[in-house]
């Protein structure tokens, strides 16, 4: 089972960072990263914009 990519912070806002595959020409991950959400729903909710 993979981990929980969307985390909290100290000051009570979430984040997520994304990985989107790898790059086929460089082979670096992609990643997406967003912060600032007030609900661990609301984070997860746009989270899913990327898959």
């Amino acid at each position: 089972m993979a981990k929980d990519p969307i985390k909290k912070v100290n000051n009570g806002t979430y984040y997520f960072r994304a990985n989107l595959g790898y790059d086929p020409i460089t082979g670096k991950q992609i990643q997406k990263y967003r912060s600032s959400f007030k609900t661990k729903k609301e984070a997860k909710k746009n989270i899913q914009s990327f898959f």
